[in-house]
């Protein structure tokens, strides 16, 4: 683009200089007819003295002029075909340079819509992250509040027979006994609350994703670890780490 203006200056400045020519020109045939209407005076006093010689000196006087002015009409008509041609060509830099510009001032347009719908995809991204964030610590905490209740029950046997068949809800009683069928559990084998490591591993994805400032040592390390995720039929997303 500043090459675009560079040259379309150049041409502003040669036309400055053809119609500066063209001017001198003017003034110049303008002081050729002043000083014709001057030697006119003088033949006018010359011819009293020697009527025949005036004439003949007057008539190639005349004719010397008129084939000087006859030179120099030439010139300025071929002057002003040539600036007639670098008008029409400066016009058309001028209307290349307007398209050259409205063509940028499009793409950057383009660039600043682009820019502020990936801003607004990102804010909903967070937001999404941090809703799943909280569906992640709930379904922690109800993971939680399952396992202790069953270790209490697992540990007072008498509390668990004397509940009613219909006290528990089925899906609690269909995992009782699934976990009672692979054996009980040793006390040192227990996992506290907040330990679950699938649901660490979570939360510090979920963090990664949030702020992915907080990775730039890894990053040095490993500097591109793509991920591509997609719904399928059943609205399930699957993340795969390249």
């Amino acid at each position: 683009m500043s090459q675009v203006e560079q040259e379309r200056e150049d041409l502003r400045k040669q036309l400055a200089a053809q119609k500066q020519q063209c001017r001198t020109l003017l003034q110049q045939i303008t002081a050729l007819r002043q000083e014709q209407q001057h030697h006119t005076a003088l033949d006018g006093v010359a011819q009293l003295a020697d009527p025949s010689l005036c004439v003949q000196l007057r008539f190639t006087e005349l004719m010397r002029e008129k084939a000087d002015l006859k030179e120099r009409l030439e010139e300025l008509e071929h002057r002003c075909i040539q600036l007639s041609g670098e008008t029409d060509t400066i016009g058309e830099y001028i209307a290349l340079y307007q398209s050259q510009r409205a063509i940028l001032k499009q793409r950057h347009q383009e660039k600043e819509e682009y820019i502020s719908r990936l801003a607004q995809d990102k804010e909903e991204m967070k937001m999404k992250l941090l809703e799943l964030q909280d569906l992640v610590m709930r379904l922690v905490r109800e993971r939680n509040e399952w396992y202790s209740k069953y270790i209490a029950a697992a540990q007072n046997p008498e509390l668990l027979a004397s509940q009613p068949e219909g006290v528990l809800p089925a899906e609690r009683r269909i995992e009782l006994n699934a976990t009672d069928g692979a054996g009980e559990l040793q006390p040192g084998q227990a996992l506290g609350r907040g330990t679950d490591p699938t649901a660490k591993q979570i939360m510090q994805l979920l963090r990664e994703i949030q702020n992915p400032q907080e990775r730039l040592g890894s990053l040095l390390e490993n500097p591109c670890i793509p991920f591509f995720y997609r719904a399928d039929e059943n609205d399930e997303v699957k993340i795969m780490v390249v």
